[in-house]
């Protein structure tokens, strides 16, 4: 953000030099944008992913203990 900004104003002499400057500017934003989207589509990916899993090992353990309690009456160690 501090280089825009730096840009900015070092290329304010002229209209043309201006534009050309905010069109870089904006383009670089534009490009960021979409890296951040990305990244966070994949970490959402991720998240849903460990969620289901945790998920399933919650069901998992909680069908292992009701088992181990339906037995002797003694508790898995």
């Amino acid at each position: 953000m501090r280089y825009i900004i730096a840009l900015l104003l070092a290329n304010t002499n002229t209209p043309q030099s201006h534009a050309q400057t905010l069109q870089s500017s904006l383009a670089a934003l534009a490009e960021r944008i979409d890296e951040v989207k990305s990244d966070h589509d994949k970490l959402e990916s991720e998240n849903k992913f460990l969620q289901d899993y945790i998920g399933g090992l919650t069901r998992t353990m909680s069908k292992g203990e009701i088992g181990s309690t339906s037995g002797s009456g003694k508790g898995k160690k």
